[in-house]
């Protein structure tokens, strides 16, 4: 991947969406933000998807569905306030989300999460291209 890696934060709260942005920012990252699952379902420019369960205009597991089912394989973190195990468990196990967060949580934590899931799509994409040639 060359450059900075590209960050799509999907946050409905403006503040929130905004303090995560900047500080992703400031680490380097390459930030794009959505505030609704419509916006972020067009979205397809990304290396690692922020993505909240809970938006004003659907669900973020419809939004991750609709990026499986386009065959978008990046890595994306659930954020959610909602501790409903229900939730989280499909994400991670139907829809193939990497890993959540739960809110409110702390930049290191989230710095940390993202580092280990970029390290780790890197790590199967150069197992992809070795197997395939």
């Amino acid at each position: 991947m060359a450059g900075p890696a590209r960050v799509l934060v999907v946050e409905d709260d403006h503040g929130t969406r905004e303090v995560i942005g900047e500080a992703l920012k400031l680490l380097g990252y390459a930030v794009t933000e959505a505030s609704s699952a419509a916006e972020a379902t067009q979205r397809a420019d990304f290396d690692l998807a922020l993505l909240d369960i809970h938006l004003p205009d659907g669900s973020g597991l419809s939004v991750l569905k609709a990026w499986r089912e386009k065959g978008l394989d990046a890595p994306v973190l659930i954020i959610t306030a909602d501790r409903a195990a229900a939730a989280v468990d499909k994400a991670l196990v139907s829809l193939d989300a990497w890993d959540y967060l739960s809110k409110p949580f702390d930049l290191e934590s989230l710095e940390t999460s993202i580092r280990e899931a970029l390290a780790r799509a890197n790590e199967r994409r150069s197992i992809e291209k070795r197997l395939a040639g």
